[in-house]
């Protein structure tokens, strides 16, 4: 019966498979690794990031993804490319050698005119 009426006869759970092919999917689409990671211990977030170790180009965060009961069941990670320090490091370079060539020209230009 579905008039809320009387004792529940059972529990109707729905769900979809949602496997590598759509997390790799979804990860082309946002740019970003997406990955499952397996759930050892339970973590005290959740959610959380790894601090990123040196010679690592990636920054990667983590969910607890829980089960129909509440339980952590596994976590999803997130990596992405660390690309601002490289667009800022760049820049700099180029910024010191416009630099470099400005004053170039204005000491050959000081010296021109303090010669002539």
């Amino acid at each position: 019966k579905s008039d809320l009426e009387g004792a529940p006869a059972g529990v109707m759970i729905m769900g979809r498979y949602f496997g590598d092919r759509h997390l790799e999917k979804l990860g082309n689409a946002l740019q970003m690794d997406l990955f499952f990671k397996e759930l050892k211990d339970s973590p005290d977030q959740e959610v959380f990031f790894d601090p990123p170790v040196s010679g690592e180009d990636k920054l990667k965060g983590y969910m607890v993804l829980r089960d129909v009961f509440g339980k952590p069941l596994v976590l999803v990670g997130l990596g992405m490319d660390r690309d601002a320090y490289e667009v800022g490091s760049s820049l700099f370079k180029v910024f010191l050698f416009f630099m470099f060539v400005a004053l170039l020209l204005l000491g050959a230009a000081a010296t021109k005119e303090y010669f002539d």
